[in-house]
C-alpha cells in the first residue's frame, strides 16, 4: 500500500511538473498584489533567514538543512498551534493524547521535546531547565512573520539540548506603509473547539512602536471512550465508567476489584492554553516579554480503567519570559547584547489519578528558572569572509518534579509537601517529600567563520564550549561545505555536534509510593518500587552526518534531496540501581526494587528525504504544490542477559508521505494536506526473550483541508477540516513503561474535526 502511495504522488507530481511547466510567473499581476503571487518558486524558497548562523543570509546559502514556514502559508493552511505546523513539516512524527505529556513530537527518529529548543526571535522559549511540555497554543505562531526550522544538532551556537533542531518564531515587525497593523480572528468547532487572537502594532514613530499580541484556546475533545469502546487494540473501553463506578484494576486484600465510584463527568479530557505577549522597539532597544500557560489532561496514555479520564486531573505549565536587547552597528561590526530572564513552574492543582496513586490525587509541582546574559560580535571582515563570536553567562534553579504529594504546594511558603498515603495513626505528619533545590551555572562561548573563497562556495568552521557546574565541560564543533553548481544547483555537507543536558527532571525525578503499617507504637512503611534520582548522569552526546542537493528546473519547480546519519551515545536509560546508590533503601525504608536512570549504550539513526516544490499560475489563480517522501531507521545497542544486542529503534514510522497544495484565487484561499504514516514501530519487542524487531501499529491516512474567503477588505471567513476521512486510528502512546499492564498499547485519535471562523486584519 505505501508502494503504490508513494509511486501515486511522485507520478501525480511529474505530471503537474509537465503540464505547469510553461506558464510564467511573472506574468500574474492582480490589482491586490501580493509577494506570493509576483514572486518565483525560487524566490519565495530564497528568503532571508538568522536562525542557522546567527547572521541574516539566503536559505539556499545557510549551513543547515532548513524548512521556512511563511505567514501566507499559516493564513493559507488554517494554522492555530505550532503543533498543526509539525505535523506537516518532513522528518517530523507527531503523536497525540500519548502520556501526560499531550503529545510527543520525533525528528528524524529522535523522540521527545527536551531533544529540541523552540525559540522566539532567537531567545529560548521553551522550558528554560528543559522540563518536558507539550507543543501547543503556548508558542505564538499568530505574531509569526515566518517559522524557521534547523534540523539536525545545534549546539555548535546555541548549547545544551539542540540534538534534533532548532525551531524560531520569527515574528512580525513594524510594517513601514502603516502605523497601526492590527489582526484578529475568532473560531469555533464541534466538541466545544474554540481559538481567538488579536494581534496589534502601534507605530508611534519610524524608530519606536509597540506590539500586543495574545491567544486564547480551548478544546473540550470527543470521548474517545464511546468511539473506541471495547477495542482490544487499546483497551479503550467505556463500559468502566457504567452506573457512575470504575471498575478498576485495584485490588483488596482478598485479590477483588475494587470499583470506586467516579466524578462526574465519568469521561472528559480537556485541552486549553494562552500566550500573551508585548514588545517594545526603539531605535537599536528592544523589550519584550510573553506569558504561556498549557492545561491538559493526566490521564493519556492510561487504560480507562486504571486512570480517571475526568476534569478534575491535569497537568497546567507556565511559562514565563522577558527579553532585552540592543543591537548596534559600528562599520563592519554589529554588536549584539541580550539579557533574559525565563521561569517556568507546574501549576500546584497538576494531579495524576490513576492506579498508582490508587485513584487518589497525586499532586505534582516543580520549577525552573534561568537568568542569561549573552554578547555577540559580528565581523564582516569583507565580502568573503564573515566571523561571529560570543560568550554567554547562565545561572539556573530548579525544584524538579518529585513523588506524589498528598496536597497542592504552596507557592507563597517555603516549597514543601507530604507523600501521598504516608500518613499513619502513629506517624500523623506523613513522610515529608524530598524536594531537592538545585542552583547551577553555565558558562558557554563560541567562535564561527564562513570564508567564501569565491562567489558559489561558501565553507564554514566553528564550535562552542560550555563549562556546567553540574555535569562538567562539553566542546561541539560544526563544519560544512556550500557549493552551487550553478543558479539552480546548490549541494551541501554538513557536520553537526549537539549534547542533551542532563535536565533536573530527568537526573533528580522522583516517584513511587509508600503503604505504612502501625505496630506497637511505631509506623513501618514498605514499598515494592520507587524511581530515584540520579545526580551523577552525563549529557546525551550526539554526532551528525548529512549530504543534500536542491535541483531547480526553471524558476517554478524544485527537488531536493538529502541523506544522514546521527550517531548517539551516552544514551539514558531505565535500569535498576546497578550504581547502588541507594542500597535497596529511601527515606530509611527498605525498597523492593529502585529503578534510577543510567547512561549506556549507543543509537545511530539514518534516513532521508525527497521533497518536490512546485509554483504555477493560471490566469488569477496561484497553485503552490508540494511532496515529501521521508524514511528513517537505525539501531540501539541493548544490554540483554548481559549481552550487547543492536535492536530496531523505536518510536518511528519509517516512511511518512506528505503531499499537499495552497491554493490563492481571487478572494478565495486555502490548502489540502495528505499525510500518509506506514507501520508505527512501538517500543515493545515482538520476541522479549530475544529482543530485535519491534512491535508495530497500523499506520493512516490523514487528510486536513483549509479555505478562507475574503467578504469585505479587511474581514474574512474561513474553515477548517481534521481528518476529513473521519478514520478510527492510533498514535504511539509514548513515554511510559510499556510492559505495564495500565499503558495503552497504542493512543486512540479524535474523529473529524471541523470549526470556522472570523478573521479581520487591517
Amino acid at each position: 500500500m505505501m508502494k503504490k502511495l508513494t509511486s501515486t504522488v511522485l507520478a501525480l507530481f511529474s505530471f503537474r511538473t509537465l503540464s505547469f511547466a510553461q506558464v510564467p510567473v511573472a506574468n500574474f499581476n492582480p490589482n491586490d498584489s501580493m509577494d506570493i503571487f509576483s514572486l518565483s518558486l525560487e524566490d519565495l524558497m530564497n528568503v532571508k533567514v538568522t536562525t542557522a548562523s546567527k547572521f541574516a543570509q539566503n536559505a539556499s546559502k545557510v549551513a543547515a538543512t532548513m524548512m521556512v514556514i511563511t505567514e501566507d502559508q499559516i493564513n493559507a493552511r488554517g494554522y492555530q498551534t505550532l503543533l498543526d505546523v509539525m505535523r506537516d513539516l518532513p522528518d517530523f512524527k507527531v503523536e497525540e493524547n500519548s502520556s501526560g505529556q499531550f503529545n510527543q513530537i520525533t525528528i528524524r527518529g529522535i523522540a521527545g521535546q527536551d531533544k529540541f529548543v523552540i525559540m522566539l526571535d532567537g531567545v529560548r522559549l521553551s522550558s528554560p531547565t528543559n522540563d518536558m511540555m507539550p507543543v501547543f497554543v503556548n508558542y505564538p505562531i499568530n505574531l509569526a512573520k515566518q517559522i524557521e526550522v534547523v534540523y539536525g544538532p545545534a549546539s555548535a551556537l546555541y548549547g545544551a539540548d539542540a540534538v534534533s533542531g532548532i525551531i524560531n518564531i520569527i515574528s512580525k515587525k513594524a510594517d513601514e506603509d502603516k502605523n497601526t497593523t492590527f489582526k484578529a480572528s475568532s473560531i469555533a468547532g464541534n466538541y466545544n473547539y474554540t481559538s481567538s487572537s488579536l494581534y496589534i502594532n502601534q507605530k508611534i514613530k519610524d524608530d519606536f512602536n509597540v506590539t500586543l499580541s495574545g491567544q486564547y484556546l480551548y478544546d473540550q475533545q470527543a470521548d474517545l471512550s464511546k468511539i473506541y469502546k471495547n477495542n482490544p487494540e487499546t483497551n479503550f473501553d467505556n463500559s468502566v465508567y457504567n452506573n457512575g463506578y470504575l471498575q478498576t484494576d485495584l485490588k483488596d486484600s482478598k485479590g477483588m476489584n475494587i470499583p470506586m465510584k467516579t466524578p462526574q463527568p465519568s469521561y472528559t479530557t480537556p485541552a486549553k492554553g494562552y500566550n500573551i505577549y508585548g514588545s517594545i522597539r526603539f531605535r537599536d532597544f528592544s523589550f519584550s516579554a510573553i506569558s504561556t500557560y498549557t492545561q491538559n489532561s493526566s490521564a493519556l496514555g492510561y487504560k480507562t480503567r486504571d486512570a480517571l479520564y475526568n476534569k478534575d486531573a491535569f497537568l497546567g505549565r507556565t511559562v514565563n519570559m522577558l527579553n532585552m536587547q540592543h543591537n548596534k552597528k559600528v562599520d563592519n561590526f554589529t554588536f549584539t547584547s541580550l539579557l533574559m530572564g525565563s521561569k517556568y513552574f507546574t501549576d500546584p492543582n497538576s494531579n495524576y489519578q490513576n492506579l498508582y496513586v490508587g485513584l487518589n490525587k497525586g499532586y505534582k509541582y516543580d520549577v525552573g528558572s534561568m537568568l542569561k546574559a549573552e554578547e555577540q560580535i559580528n565581523w564582516e571582515l569583507n565580502e568573503k569572509l564573515t566571523i561571529i563570536g560570543g560568550a554567554t553567562a547562565e545561572m539556573f534553579n530548579s525544584i524538579p518534579k518529585g513523588g506524589d504529594l498528598e496536597s497542592p504546594v504552596d507557592q507563597s511558603t517555603s516549597i514543601s509537601g507530604v507523600y501521598l498515603g504516608s500518613r499513619s495513626v502513629n506517624n500523623p505528619d506523613g513522610i515529608q517529600a524530598q524536594l531537592y533545590n538545585l542552583a547551577y551555572t553555565n558558562m558557554g562561548t563560541y567562535l564561527q567563520a564562513q570564508y567564501n573563497p569565491i562567489n558559489d562556495l561558501s565553507i564554514t568552521l566553528g564550535g562552542r564550549y560550555d563549562k556546567n557546574s553540574r555535569f562538567g565541560s562539553t566542546v561541539n564543533p560544526r563544519a560544512s561545505v556550500v557549493y552551487s553548481v550553478s543558479r539552480k544547483t546548490t549541494l551541501k555537507l554538513l557536520y553537526n555536534q549537539a549534547f542533551l543536558a542532563p535536565s533536573p527532571f530527568i537526573a533528580y525525578q522522583h516517584y513511587g509510593s509508600f503503604t505504612p503499617k502501625d505496630t506497637l507504637g511505631t509506623t513501618i512503611y514498605t514499598s515494592s518500587f520507587w524511581h530515584l534520582p540520579n545526580p551523577k548522569l552525563k549529557p546525551i552526546q550526539s554526532k551528525n552526518i548529512e549530504l543534500s542537493v536542491r535541483q531547480f528546473i526553471g524558476n517554478n519547480f524544485s527537488v531536493s534531496v538529502s541523506s544522514y546519519i546521527t550517531f548517539l551515545s551516552d544514551l539514558v536509560i531505565r535500569a535498576g540501581d546497578v550504581n547502588n546508590l541507594y542500597n535497596g533503601h529511601f527515606l530509611g525504608n527498605k525498597i523492593g526494587f529502585i529503578e534510577t536512570f543510567i547512561n549506556q549504550g549507543k543509537q545511530t539513526n539514518y534516513g532521508g528525504n525527497i521533497i518536490l516544490n512546485h509554483s504555477a499560475l493560471f490566469g488569477k489563480l496561484k497553485l503552490n504544490s508540494y511532496a515529501s517522501v521521508s524514511y528513517v531507521n537505525g539501531t540501539t545497542d541493548l544490554n540483554f542477559n548481559n549481552q550487547n544486542r543492536k535492536v530496531e529503534i523505536e518510536n518511528v514510522s519509517p516512511i511518512i508521505v506528505r503531499v499537499g497544495a495552497d491554493v490563492y484565487f481571487n478572494k478565495f484561499s486555502g490548502s489540502v494536506r495528505l499525510i500518509n504514516v506506514g507501520k508505527q514501530r512501538i517500543n515493545l519487542f515482538e520476541d522479549p526473550t530475544n529482543p530485535n524487531a519491534r512491535q508495530t501499529l497500523d499506520g493512516y491516512t490523514m487528510l486536513n483541508l483549509s479555505l478562507k474567503y475574503k467578504v469585505y477588505k479587511a474581514t474574512s471567513v474561513f474553515v477548517n477540516v481534521e481528518n476529513a476521512l473521519n478514520l478510527k486510528y492510533y498514535n504511539i502512546a509514548s513515554e511510559l513503561n510499556p510492559n505495564s499492564p495500565e499503558v495503552l498499547r497504542g493512543a486512540p485519535q479524535s474523529p473529524i474535526r471541523i470549526a470556522g471562523g472570523l478573521q479581520l486584519s487591517f
